[in-house]
């Protein structure tokens, strides 16, 4: 199994809405990586080098598939105040990291009211 560097997603969010992406974590021959004992974290910001402005731990939906859930309730998308964020997501296991998905998180106005 070879790990692939991180996938490039742009993601949307609107404000005060629940955000709740689903991803899918393969191998470099689309295999799914087993996230069992993996800490998978979501870190967005303002500029590719500046602080977090927002970090999440991610909800392993299931292991042997690879499925894990970020989820950002209406108040955190609410807080959002950018137009735009920077958003890396990570897979940790013991002392080893792997990028799995980087991009542009857009924040929209609510539409849906």
């Amino acid at each position: 199994m070879a790990i692939l560097g991180p996938a490039r997603y742009n993601l949307t969010v609107y404000k005060n809405t629940t955000f709740a992406p689903v991803f899918r974590w393969t191998d470099s021959d689309e295999t799914p990586v087993n996230l069992t004992g993996y800490t998978i974290q979501f870190a967005a910001r303002h500029t590719l080098t500046g602080a977090d402005t927002i970090t999440k731990n991610a909800t392993i939906t299931n292991a042997a598939e690879g499925l894990f859930t970020v989820a950002l309730t209406p108040a955190e998308t609410a807080a959002l105040n950018q137009d735009s964020l920077y958003y890396s997501i990570e897979g940790t296991l013991g002392s080893d990291s792997y990028g799995i998905a980087i991009g542009t998180l857009t924040i929209s106005a609510e539409v849906f009211a």
